[in-house]
């Protein structure tokens, strides 16, 4: 039975949040991990930065939007970033390879009981010819999903 090694991994997380005015927020963020799964193996890394914009048009609307460059040597690298999505929906995609990463949401009060969420968020990778693998194998270097949710509150 193989032994296991020496496994050290350092991480970074650098934050910043903060309202420029009433309606306008921005939040950046830059986080970074190094790994090295044995002694004689050499470092791996990856990073993301990512620099966020939240608008409130009045009470109706309101635009969120990110746009994110990352590096990250291999998938034991990779890096989560928690993205805002329609309403209880999650969304944190694994980021590895090197691309950028953009997103935008906006949502819609169309008066009391109805709210309109609309999301595109799109990845585009540097140096690859597919993106995904097996089923959800994509030709080309770029992944795109739309996402549109409507309540009603009763």
């Amino acid at each position: 039975m193989p032994v296991p090694g020496n496994y050290l991994q350092q991480s970074l997380l650098l934050y910043y949040a903060g309202a420029l005015s009433p309606a306008l927020e921005v939040r950046t963020r830059l986080q970074a991990s190094r790994l090295r799964l044995d002694d004689d193996q050499p470092w791996r890394a990856g990073y993301v930065l990512a620099q966020d914009v939240a608008y409130r048009f009045g009470r109706a609307l309101k635009l969120t939007a990110r746009y994110a460059v990352f590096d990250a040597d291999n998938y034991d690298v990779r890096q989560y970033v928690y993205e805002s999505d329609v309403w209880l929906a999650v969304s944190v995609p694994a980021l590895y390879g090197q691309g950028t990463r953009a997103y935008a949401l906006v949502e819609i009060r169309l008066g009391k009981p109805l709210t309109l969420w609309l999301r595109y968020a799109e990845t585009r990778y540097r140096h690859q010819a597919t993106v995904g693998s097996g089923l959800e194998a994509i030709q080309g270097a770029e992944r795109s999903e739309v996402k549109a949710q409507l309540r009603y509150k009763f």
